[in-house]
């Protein structure tokens, strides 16, 4: 049996609205879809549990949201490409234009979506009930159990959602404040902004506070913790391989004062990248919270509203998002970019291969250290140099340590993304402000860096 049809005329509806099954990782949910055919605005949400995300295109912005509705507006063009790809794919929904099969996005990440189950409700309305989409993750299956045309719909429907109101500072204060732990690996202190959280009132766990990833907690946190876990996803990283990981919800996390409810976890081996923590904190917190890393006290604060002393000596650069990690402009001797800042890192500037061979960067700078960067989806083998002048939104900063990503896959592949910023030149800074919500990073004064003053 197909689909329920609620309406007539379906070939000429201004708005089509799907309601699906989904099989997602292993989990068993549901959701929608709702295409604008005249515009090619889109929404499509799935609700997973823990693996739950929505994302869609307004006609100007392209989005994700994760598990908690926090949104993330995409400026990584090939996320942003793919999203708009599926806004293209649905407005064709139900006509002769449909494919059969199609890749999506693009390597690396690629996404593959094939479409079968085709039936003919109206000569020239004829849709797939069965959509299966594919990528390094794992298999999205999708069945189609009602279509409706619909003339209208509600103005904000195609937005970018609203993060719920789960976040609270416990101690009514506007600031919480929590001191950095140090972290060392092979002998040598690592520039990392490492705290203590607890979870679900345990004792503190050591977390690294990571702009460049989402919640995980390694399997033996979760086990100590008693954690339920959900299905399997493969997660992948710098390298071309990728992980397998479960999802889990947790009741409550605490970093000093402030708070986060019900919040959704990756659990993800991490002993063979930072044996001596027990997860990463990342996208979740940072969308509920103004966050400050004072990297002169060793200190990170968070607030709903960001004090204005926060950002009185700073300078301030709009961030667009690389699926849930914050991306900006810069520049290597010039040649500009799109860089992500990535707390998690612990290097200086890591360029990805596209952008260096696109730039003749191996010819422009013979480094002659190869060595392995080490992160979730294997080792890369990269080219250790100094850079002439890099720029990083507005501001300057002469004779850099980069590393030069050698040609291979993972995100170091990545063509539209020209590299990551990590902590070693993050800390050339006094402070650093993220702001999910006014969609800005502020870095403090420093003496290594020029940045263009306020109003410049």
């Amino acid at each position: 049996m197909f689909g329920l049809i609620l309406a007539t005329a379906l070939a000429s509806a201004p708005f089509l609205k799907m309601s699906v099954d989904v099989q997602e990782f292993g989990i068993h949910g549901s959701g929608t879809i709702l295409v604008d055919r005249a515009k090619g605005r889109y929404v499509r949400t799935f609700l997973a549990g823990p693996a739950s995300d929505s994302e869609g295109y307004d006609g100007h912005l392209a989005w994700l949201a994760d598990a908690t509705n926090a949104s993330y507006i995409q400026g990584d063009s090939d996320a942003k490409e793919a999203i708009i790809g599926w806004s293209n794919l649905y407005s064709r929904f139900g006509s002769t234009l449909m494919p059969t099969a199609v890749q999506v996005r693009r390597s690396p990440g690629a996404e593959h979506a094939t479409f079968s189950n085709f039936h003919c409700i109206e000569k020239s309305f004829c849709p797939p009930f069965t959509i299966s989409i594919t990528s390094e993750e794992g298999t999205r299956s999708v069945s189609v159990r009602k279509i409706e045309a619909l003339d209208r719909v509600p103005s904000g429907a195609f937005a970018p959602t609203h993060a719920r109101d789960d976040a609270a500072i416990s101690s009514g204060a506007p600031v919480a404040v929590v001191q950095i732990l140090p972290e060392t690996y092979g002998g040598h202190r690592l520039p990392l902004t490492i705290m203590g959280v607890s979870i679900d009132g345990s004792r503190p766990l050591r977390l690294l506070l990571d702009s460049g990833g989402q919640n995980v907690l390694t399997p033996s946190a979760a086990q100590q913790l008693g954690l339920r876990t959900y299905g399997s996803v493969q997660v992948g990283g710098a390298g071309a391989g990728t992980i397998s990981a479960s999802f889990a919800w947790v009741n409550r996390m605490q970093i000093g004062d402030a708070t986060l409810q019900h919040q959704p976890f990756l659990i993800l081996p991490l002993a063979g990248i930072l044996p001596d923590i027990d997860g990463i904190v990342g996208a979740e917190l940072l969308s509920r919270f103004v966050t400050r890393i004072d990297f002169r006290s060793n200190t990170v604060e968070f607030a709903k509203v960001a004090p204005p002393s926060w950002t009185l000596d700073s300078v301030g650069t709009p961030i667009a998002f690389s699926d849930t990690a914050p991306t900006l402009a810069g520049a290597v001797d010039g040649f500009p970019g799109t860089f992500l800042l990535d707390t998690g890192a612990a290097g200086s500037v890591d360029i990805n291969a596209p952008f260096s061979l696109r730039n003749g960067l191996f010819e422009r700078y013979r480094g002659n250290n190869a060595s392995g960067l080490n992160g979730v989806g294997g080792n890369v083998q990269v080219t250790n140099v100094t850079i002439g002048q890099f720029e990083l939104g507005r501001c300057f900063l002469t004779r850099v340590p980069a590393t030069l990503a050698h040609a291979g896959g993972g995100a170091s592949a990545s063509s539209s993304i020209a590299g990551v910023v990590g902590q070693i030149l993050l800390r050339k800074f006094d402070s650093m402000v993220m702001d999910y919500a006014k969609r800005q990073v502020s870095l403090g004064s420093s003496g290594t860096a020029t940045c263009e003053p306020r109003g410049a």
